[in-house]
């Protein structure tokens, strides 16, 4: 397939996966416009680079509880100040019997939050805009770049207003089209190598022009069907790799990935449909609603602050002035006064109104799971029950975070650290096996902690039984119910025994159990003996 054969390729299936996204914009336009006004480019509308926003939005409710939602979600899923994954072995048998196992999936694991946690890679900034974008729009897009050069990971939270996305027969985002903008000057930067001198002549030539036009270009990354996988060029990867100039048609960069570089979460997603629902989508009516009571309460309220005023068509010498401290003079002998034209409407109604849409409003973006208040007056009881119902009412969504967020971004940061030779060599314990990550956020702890409850309240009844048929206990391993425990809250590798350790240590206990029972024996005997002795003497 030559050059223009593959653009030709490539546009094609942008059009097809474009149309299906037009259907949404109408809509997205409206959460970008009440919700997310600082996020987008108002999805086709028009717009310039320093624009006033919040221009129409007459109450921010909205705007508030998409902001706590995502930083709510940021917390529980993937917080900056706690570890929110471990890695473990497909075989759990394998860390527990071998420490060089356990030290090389802890190792591993730092490696991965200093990445995490870098200024450089800017990982939880961009976390926190994908929040925004799931709780607004219910679709959001973060790229996972390597800088060979600088061996650097870099995460970027692309608009969703650039991206066109398709899913395979299993539901797994698998297609992406991202169309966005460049100067001449970063053309030349990100593309100089692959340019011909005919190309780079013409983009200097743009930029002493015209410094701030912008191109369009298009990226381009789907599944290649047809590859030699022997092959290690970027040409034959897994996943293909365009980047094409469109005002002509021209590519810029061919090449690959081993993985899916983007990462697409979605909160929620129709049946037959690509791109996911939201709590803002939910709750749009609701805030248009909102906006316009608000809008209408305002007026009401400044006509009964500043009042139209009605006076007769003669007898007043002047034009009227309502400023403070103003005079206006009348002919003398007049009755005529100015008098205030009084409002029949109930601003205090609008009030309770539209408290009612701000409250269904909050509800919408969990603000009533979340963040509630009286959690501090509520006992022990009450805060795990409570914190079981969120569980339960949030566990959907959280669940799809962790398979279409989570996972992804561990996969291909593991990966790209593995090229880049910054992951140790693997201990031959683990090489029969693979690896997963098992989620320790706050989330996670949660629902560790409720089964926890449940186990504690079992042996509370177990022990009441066991006044009247002690053998009760007899089917708890203990061993098991130490593992269990490990597991349940995320013990660190290191400090847990292997089994040949426990059983050497169990050796060692009964030895000197032995040994102290036969000094008692020959305690008892010797006091025995001496007892006897002095029967006998003195007999």
């Amino acid at each position: 397939m030559n050059t223009q054969d593959k653009v030709k390729y490539v546009l094609h299936k942008f059009n097809c996966v474009s149309t299906r996204r037009s259907n949404y914009e109408p809509q997205w336009r409206d959460i970008n416009k009440y919700i997310l006004p600082e996020r987008g480019k108002n999805f086709g509308g028009k717009t310039s680079e320093g624009s006033p926003i919040n221009q129409q939005t007459f109450d921010s409710t909205a705007i508030k509880a998409c902001e706590d939602l995502a930083s709510g979600l940021q917390s529980m899923l993937t917080s900056p100040s706690a570890r929110w994954f471990q890695l473990s072995p497909g075989d759990r048998y394998t860390t527990e019997n071998s420490l060089a196992a356990r030290d090389w999936i802890q190792t591993v694991e730092n490696i991965m939050y200093f990445v995490f946690q870098s200024p450089q890679m800017k990982f939880y900034n961009n976390t926190h805009q994908c929040y925004l974008d799931i709780a607004a729009f219910g679709t959001a897009v973060m790229l996972i770049e390597a800088d060979t050069q600088r061996r650097l990971i870099k995460f970027k939270s692309i608009q969703l207003d650039e991206c066109y996305i398709d899913e395979d027969s299993f539901g797994e985002i698998d297609t992406l089209f991202r169309k966005f903008e460049y100067s001449p000057g970063q053309i030349i930067e990100e593309f100089r190598d692959n340019l011909s001198q005919e190309s780079i002549f013409e983009l200097e030539d743009m930029i002493e022009k015209s410094p701030t036009r912008k191109i369009e270009i298009l990226h381009a990354v789907f599944p290649r069907r047809t590859r030699n996988e022997m092959s290690l060029l970027p040409q034959n990867m897994p996943y293909a790799s365009f980047y094409i100039r469109l005002d002509k048609n021209e590519i810029l960069s061919e090449s690959g990935y081993r993985e899916f570089p983007y990462v697409v979460p979605r909160w929620y997603t129709r049946s037959g449909e690509v791109y996911g629902t939201s709590p803002g989508m939910t709750c749009l009516s609701d805030v248009k609603m909102l906006n316009q009571m608000s809008k209408t309460t305002i007026v009401g309220a400044r006509k009964r602050v500043q009042p139209a005023y009605q006076m007769p068509d003669d007898g007043f010498l002047e034009p009227l002035d309502v400023r403070p401290d103003a005079i206006n003079y009348y002919r003398s002998g007049s009755t005529d006064r100015i008098e205030p034209i009084n409002m029949a409407g109930d601003v205090g109604l609008g009030l309770d109104m539209e408290e009612q849409r701000r409250m269904s409003i909050r509800n919408t973006f969990y603000a009533d799971l979340m963040f509630d208040n009286k959690t501090a007056r509520m006992t022990t009881q009450e805060v795990l029950q409570r914190e079981e119902a969120r569980m339960r009412i949030m566990a959907p969504q959280l669940g799809r975070m962790h398979v279409e967020f989570m996972s992804p971004i561990i996969r291909r940061t593991f990966a790209i650290l593995a090229r880049f030779n910054l992951i140790p060599p693997m201990p031959e314990e683990l090489n029969s096996t693979y690896l997963k990550p098992d989620y320790i956020s706050p989330v996670a702890r949660a629902q560790k902690v409720l089964q926890a409850t449940n186990v504690q309240r079992m042996f509370e009844q177990m022990a009441g039984f066991a006044q009247i048929a002690p053998e009760i206990f007899d089917g708890i391993s203990p061993d098991g119910l130490a593992k269990w425990l490990i597991d349940l809250y995320d013990a660190p590798a290191n400090i847990q025994r292997s089994d040949e350790e426990k059983q050497q240590l169990r050796d060692q206990r009964q030895q000197m159990a032995d040994t102290q029972m036969q000094m008692n024996l020959m305690q008892q005997g010797a006091d025995i003996a001496q007892k006897t002795g002095l029967g006998a003497a003195g007999a």
